[in-house]
């Protein structure tokens, strides 16, 4: 079969998004990074940071900036900001609120005002009165500013996105540059992130926001604040499944012909590990992606672990990818609170812990599941637990009269009841 055509398209595609190049941003020349993969230096501004990778200063030209972070908030939170001697303090409820800075002549007040998708587009004083307003192109430049407050926070000001004297947009996990409409370095995710390393919002930022770094969300992620966003391991997770699906969506055909055959769509012989990552795609493929929810990160990590297993394991049919597939819905309907694999293959699903309904020895009862990847067999059952996490009785799920195996507090079985 001749193969022109495809490498055709694959040239086109790679001369209209770049693919997985690095882009040459204005500063590239002075860039300097250390060996964390960290922007030390760029166009004049020089960065420091933490052991935690939070930036905590920085100098451009005459000017030093010292940061105060919070570490411990879901997203690292700036509660202070001292520069050239004048000190900001950050307040936070839903996202960034306000700014005061307290000098030897008052205090001044500036209540930062978003858009649907956390930018700032104006700041108001302690009167009420709008001092700054601030609008912004699809890709992040700034279109158009009236006022001179000075704020680092400016697009996704919300959710802590610091806008530097150089240009770049400081994105916690890597820096943005509105120029080129790119990232200055690679997505650290990987290819988890999508095929093009620098893309920022997937080539959609209409549709998609961008704000850490990792991988586009979309418009319903607004909702997102210190108190309910993603940590930096949900993030990538999520961006690993979006990265399954959206090549899955693409090619859910030619998946599950590589799987099943052992070679391309094109007649090319596939290796086991390559047939196995097809096998992967395929079951993913089958989920709908509104059952997609978030997990805990200990959760991801060990689903991580799962799907790498799954494309060592190189089955020559799409077995493996249905046995994925199986997997994630049942984490998601019975998961909540992880699963664990056991040294039989079964996989055991934890439901949430419901507390006791009296204050007595036990501490709650939850529902779990075990399914076998290999056999299919499925069986449900409730847990009570002691305070001290150990399994005091045991209620199969049967449908049939309600029978209660009981074990002491050194998890020895005692009877029934």
């Amino acid at each position: 079969m001749r193969r022109w055509p495809f490498i055709f398209i694959a040239l086109l595609v790679t001369l209209a998004f770049g693919c997985v190049s690095e882009p040459k941003p204005v500063v590239k020349d002075t860039a300097h990074f250390d060996a964390r993969n960290r922007l030390l230096s760029a166009g004049g501004v020089t960065n420091v940071y933490d052991a935690l990778n939070n930036r905590i200063g920085q100098t451009a030209g005459t000017n030093t900036t010292v940061y105060v972070v919070n570490p411990n908030a879901q997203l690292p939170q700036v509660l202070m900001r001292i520069k050239n001697g004048v000190t900001n303090y950050y307040v936070y409820g839903g996202g960034l609120l306000y700014q005061v800075t307290e000098t030897a002549a008052g205090t001044n007040t500036l209540t930062y005002h978003y858009d649907y998708r956390g930018s700032t587009i104006a700041l108001s004083s302690d009167s009420g009165l709008v001092t700054d307003r601030i609008e912004y192109s699809a890709y992040g430049l700034t279109t158009y500013r009236v006022g001179t407050n000075d704020t680092p926070f400016l697009l996704y000001g919300r959710f802590g996105v610091h806008s530097d004297a150089n240009g770049l947009l400081y994105m916690q996990a890597r820096y943005y540059n509105p120029y080129l409409c790119r990232f200055i370095s690679a997505d650290p995710s990987g290819f988890s992130g999508g095929l093009n390393f620098y893309a920022y919002a997937n080539g959609n930022p209409i549709s998609n926001l961008d704000p850490f770094g990792l991988g586009a969300l979309n418009e319903s992620s607004v909702d997102l604040t210190w108190f309910n966003a993603p940590t930096v391991g949900q993030q990538q997770y999520e961006s690993i499944l979006s990265g399954f699906l959206n090549v899955a969506t693409l090619g859910a055909y030619n998946s599950a012909y590589t799987a099943i055959n052992g070679q391309d769509t094109s007649g090319n012989i596939v290796t086991p590990r390559e047939q196995g990552i097809a096998a992967v795609m395929a079951g993913v493929s089958l989920i709908p992606v509104g059952n997609i929810e978030r997990a805990g990160s200990e959760a991801a990590v060990e689903l991580g672990a799962t799907l790498a297993k799954a494309a060592e394991s190189g089955e020559s049919s799409a077995l493996q990818g249905a046995r994925l597939s199986e997997h994630l819905m049942q984490l998601e309907k019975y998961g909540s609170q992880g699963f664990k694999e056991l040294e039989s293959g079964s996989f055991r699903y934890y439901g949430d812990l419901k507390a006791a309904s009296t204050p007595g020895e036990m501490s709650g009862a939850r529902l779990v599941r075990e399914w076998n990847p290999e056999t299919g067999a499925k069986r449900t059952w409730y847990e009570t637990l002691d305070h001290s996490g150990t399994v005091r009785s045991v209620r199969p799920e049967t449908g049939g009269p309600k029978v209660h195996y009981i074990f002491d507090a050194n998890g020895n079985y005692t009877g029934t009841r």
